[in-house]
């Protein structure tokens, strides 16, 4: 997620607030950066019902979501052993510069 999502979602949640915003329309920015949360079902019922009705009316949001879901299915699959020493090495280094340039 990005830093200012998550600056948004933590004050939400501070303030004992769902991560989903209640209004008009839930955008499919919203509904992308919570996907991950929904997908491991750790939405709370309302949220959940918020990013549904979102994804009914929303061809793109419900086929990040399949493609998501899939992408998640394969990786959960994949071993250690299967990654290449030289790919593994890069992502090691891609995701330590993304965390240090964060902190």
């Amino acid at each position: 997620m990005t830093h200012v999502w998550m600056q948004w979602l933590k004050s939400k949640l501070r303030v004992g607030k769902s991560p989903v915003p209640r209004g008009p329309m839930v955008t499919c920015r919203q509904v992308i950066e919570l996907l991950s949360d929904y997908i491991n079902h750790e939405l709370s019922p309302e949220d959940k019902t918020e990013l549904d009705k979102h994804m009914q009316g929303c061809q793109n949001c419900e086929t990040f979501l399949y493609t998501l879901s899939q992408s998640v299915d394969l990786l959960r699959d994949l071993r250690v052993e299967d990654i290449p020493d030289d790919v593994s090495s890069r992502l090691r280094n891609f995701l330590r510069s993304k965390y240090q340039s964060e902190k």
